[in-house]
């Protein structure tokens, strides 16, 4: 929190609903990846390309004249996936980006109390946070990290 203040960003699907947002004043958009998969007509549920998403980031950033937070789903791999998906949402422009560390998508949220799924997952976390933060410095703003599984018992 001594960072700086927290950052309200809408989220936005296309650069119309992103120019919305910044018409609203808003300091940030947030590009998510559930709305740019419905936009595709899909189900949010991992299927769209690293390739289509960067291309909607890449139209959002050149609709907006905000800084641009998107969803990067699970960094589309391993660690050298995910330092593949930083160079190209920065060469979209984007501010930064939001990598989940599920192991394996959205479908597997059924399975957040799994113990040993979760052990992986905090195991690829370190490693795709490694990975991405080699990376940080072509940002003006941090890439966010979120946790998809919880621990029972």
């Amino acid at each position: 929190m001594s960072a700086g203040p927290i950052v309200l960003a809408p989220g936005a699907y296309d650069g119309l609903t992103a120019r919305l947002v910044a018409r609203f004043g808003f300091p940030a958009v947030y590009m998510t990846g559930a709305g740019t998969s419905v936009s595709h007509g899909y189900p949010d549920y991992g299927l769209l390309t690293l390739t289509e998403m960067v291309e909607n980031a890449a139209r959002i950033t050149a609709a907006a004249d905000i800084p641009v937070i998107a969803d990067a789903d699970t960094g589309y791999g391993n660690e050298l996936n995910v330092v593949r998906t930083v160079r190209a949402y920065t060469r979209a422009g984007v501010a930064a980006i939001h990598i989940e560390d599920q192991t394996l998508g959205p479908p597997a949220r059924a399975l957040r109390h799994d113990r040993e799924l979760g052990a992986r997952c905090h195991e690829l976390t370190a490693s795709r946070v490694a990975a991405g933060w080699k990376l940080r410095s072509s940002w003006s703003s941090i890439s966010t990290w979120r946790c998809g599984v919880t621990r029972s018992g």
